[in-house]
């Protein structure tokens, strides 16, 4: 990590406006392209034999006494020796009908896509509002939130600001992120595009003149202790979980890969009695905001 000056963060990135003091550069940061990552995942799992069904909605699990032995969706069902469900912030949904209580909640984020930018800028951008949603970051001596809240923040009711932008190769540039806690809502909203739009075009005052192409929200699980869950469900033969993880796109694979040693008798690479569901981090009250 290197601490760098105003000057030297315009360097990284000229659209930075002239009221920021500095910043902190890692060269090993990186982001990617999550669709691109999806279809990767997709072909490499077709290549091993599995059958992918898109656009497919599990409606119920198929229950026998306290036995799992598939999945009914809108138009048919699939049975299996095993269940493994993987559905993020529905999972707690998908249970909760046959008594089986998990801990996972959900929190929305919404991004802003512009039109492809004139100027260009390599690295991704993360502002200091961020910083609060970071539990390491909130125990330093010191914290304030003054430093890490933005005054727009106060006039939306019940929505935080996490200050990111990012810009494609294309050169469209994704910007965000508010974060509010609806349930299983995960449509844009007026308020967190204008408090998105508001705050960055203050931050980088070139992005104004840009039109907007795209607007979406995605939903990202939460457990208590913010880890996710993995592995069998007490009291259940045939049902395992692999949910909850906020830190999907990177924790997922390994997750999945650790689940399906198991499953196989293999030895886990990791130990996978840190995230069971009957662990003591997931008994705290859950109606909480975590911070990760």
């Amino acid at each position: 990590m290197e601490l760098l000056d105003g000057k030297q963060a315009r360097a990284h990135c000229p659209a930075l406006s002239n009221r920021v003091a500095g910043a902190t550069w890692n060269p090993l940061d990186a982001h990617q392209n999550t669709h691109r990552l999806v279809d990767a995942l997709v072909a490499g799992a077709e290549r091993h034999g599995a059958r992918v069904l898109s656009g497919t909605r599990v409606e119920a699990l198929l229950m026998e006494g306290r036995r799992c032995s598939g999945v009914r969706t809108a138009k048919d069902s699939f049975t299996a020796d095993t269940v493994v469900l993987a559905t993020g912030s529905w999972t707690a949904k998908l249970l909760a009908p046959h008594g089986i209580v998990v801990p996972i909640t959900a929190m929305r984020l919404q991004v802003v896509e512009t039109e492809p930018a004139p100027f260009r800028f390599a690295p991704l951008l993360y502002g200091p509002t961020a910083l609060k949603q970071y539990a390491f970051i909130r125990d330093l001596p010191g914290y304030s939130d003054l430093g890490t809240t933005h005054p727009l923040e106060s006039t939306f009711d019940g929505v935080e600001f996490l200050e990111l932008a990012v810009q494609r190769e294309d050169g469209r540039i994704l910007l965000g992120c508010p974060m509010d806690f609806p349930g299983l809502d995960d449509r844009p909203t007026v308020a967190g595009l204008a408090l998105t739009l508001a705050v960055l075009s203050d931050a980088m005052p070139p992005i104004k003149s840009l039109a907007v192409e795209r607007i979406w929200a995605g939903l990202l699980p939460q457990t208590p202790d913010a880890l996710p869950i993995i592995g069998p469900v007490p009291g259940v033969d045939g049902l395992a979980l692999n949910a909850g993880h906020v830190f999907g796109n990177l924790a997922g694979p390994l997750s999945g890969k650790l689940l399906a040693q198991a499953m196989s008798g293999e030895a886990a690479d990791f130990d996978l009695g840190l995230f069971r569901l009957d662990r003591p981090g997931l008994r705290a009250n859950n109606e909480q905001h975590r911070r990760w």
